[in-house]
């Protein structure tokens, strides 16, 4: 405690991270900073932590103790924290999640841990809870039965889970979730069309195609096409053709304002965006892919926008051809870009973006 004695009285946030040797804290360490808001304990080597090394803490909204191979009592650890508003675990060999006593808590991340199962009395006090990250976990189902206790969740990340079934039932009592993340799930084999229709606030989605999964029992535009107040939409298209074609088509809400397309792609059909034409305002990036050209005429799909730019940064483009952006050298002229700007070397990316008024 004697380290931080000359500034303890004035210190409001500590940044003890990545110094990867800290192995053992004192149970006074922090016992004089007691107007401490933030503490960042981040990829260090700390294993057991003392009942009370956050005794004086009472102010503290933010702790990151992520990445540490972590061993506490955490019912006893956090009941000096009560004030706690973010609260990061992640890498932190967490088998089960014990019960948090931290009602007012908002943000929690427990990625990247050996969770397969989350119980009742893991989540029955955090009850002000809005972002939980569950990313790159054990969960074979996700853990619906924990859903009514954190009745104002608005973020959730599931990716990287084993989880083998998503239906209605997987989200049942999060009514107003508005950003979820479900993609690079490797075992799953059953995704309902219906499965996010009651999620009436959803307006952010990143997900993904499953061919695995037989297509008379999914299809990814099925799943999307009902989220009418979806806003951004990323989609990771994994079919073994290679080709954007059919898979988002029927997706494009009238509050959709953001299209990201990533994944192994080759090529683009002309009419993989068909219907998003009534959107008055959208950003379309194909990022991340193999595309190495665009169909001539690709700029039809997207004529009545009044405000349109393109993104297809990262992809395997050398060479642009007019054509694809536009009709004819006149309406170049008169429409053309306000910005283009990219790396001409093979293989390296190319950004355009277009703003026009009509």
């Amino acid at each position: 405690s004697s380290a931080l004695a000359e500034v303890s009285g004035t210190l409001r946030y500590l940044n003890l991270s990545h110094l990867y040797h800290i192995q053992h804290l004192d149970s006074t360490m922090f016992s004089t900073t007691l107007k401490l808001l933030s503490l960042s304990l981040a990829h260090n080597r700390l294993t057991i932590l003392p009942d009370n090394i956050f005794m004086g803490l009472s102010s503290l909204l933010t702790l990151d103790l992520s990445h540490n191979p972590i061993r506490a009592n955490f019912k006893e650890l956090f009941h000096y924290t009560q004030r706690l508003k973010v609260l990061r675990l992640a890498h932190t060999n967490l088998l089960s999640l014990p019960s948090l006593p931290l009602p007012g808590l908002h943000h929690l991340d427990i990625s990247s841990n050996l969770l397969s199962t989350l119980e009742t009395f893991s989540l029955e006090s955090l009850t002000q809870l809005r972002e939980l990250q569950l990313s790159s976990n054990r969960l074979e189902n996700l853990p619906a039965h924990c859903w009514r206790f954190v009745p104002y969740l608005k973020s959730l990340n599931i990716n990287l889970n084993p989880i083998r079934v998503l239906t209605k039932e997987s989200f049942y009592g999060l009514h107003r979730l508005q950003e979820l993340s479900v993609q690079d799930l490797p075992n799953l084999t059953r995704f309902d069309a219906d499965s996010l229709t009651q999620l009436t606030y959803l307006s952010n989605l990143k997900i993904q195609s499953w061919p695995k999964i037989e297509k008379f029992k999914f299809c990814l535009c099925s799943v999307i096409s009902g989220l009418a107040s979806l806003k951004s939409l990323s989609a990771k298209i994994l079919e073994p053709s290679h080709i954007l074609t059919d898979q988002i088509l029927g997706a494009f809400g009238p509050k959709l304002k953001e299209i990201e397309i990533t994944g192994p792609l080759t090529a683009v059909t002309l009419d993989a965006f068909e219907g998003v034409e009534n959107n008055y305002e959208l950003l379309l990036a194909i990022r991340n892919t193999k595309i190495s050209s665009l169909p001539d005429g690709f700029h039809k799909m997207f004529k009545n926008i009044v405000h349109f730019s393109l993104n297809i940064r990262d992809n395997q483009f050398q060479s642009i051809p007019p054509e694809i952006l536009y009709g004819n050298t006149t309406h170049w002229e008169h429409t053309g870009a306000k910005a283009l700007q990219g790396e001409a070397n093979a293989g390296a990316g190319a950004e355009a973006g277009a703003n026009t008024a009509k």
